[in-house]
């Protein structure tokens, strides 16, 4: 009847130990999950203000060829700026959304 008494209690130990494993590996896959989604989040943030950076790059290049380039091009030039800032503008209240 020993044996049989060892046995069950030798079981009830490894289901608790199977227990204990199963709600710790539950906390990690939560943390995880979690993490994961503060991740994807400034994945998200930084592509914008990318984006963002990239316009305001274009900006500058077009503000560079304006101050390069002969009055008659000055006003198809400053029209172009003037896209790109209201793409800017847009861009910026994405970002405050």
């Amino acid at each position: 009847m020993d044996q049989y008494n060892n046995k069950l209690n030798q079981i009830q130990k490894k289901a608790q130990q199977l227990a204990s494993a199963h709600v710790e590996i539950k906390e990690k896959y939560t943390s995880l999950k979690r993490e994961n989604a503060e991740l994807l989040k400034l994945l998200k943030e930084q592509g914008l203000e990318l984006e963002e950076m990239e316009s305001k790059l274009k900006v500058l290049k077009v503000a560079k060829q304006l101050a390069a380039s002969p009055d008659d091009d000055k006003s198809d030039l400053k029209k172009k700026i003037n896209e790109y800032i209201k793409e800017i503008d847009k861009c910026v209240a994405l970002l405050n959304n």
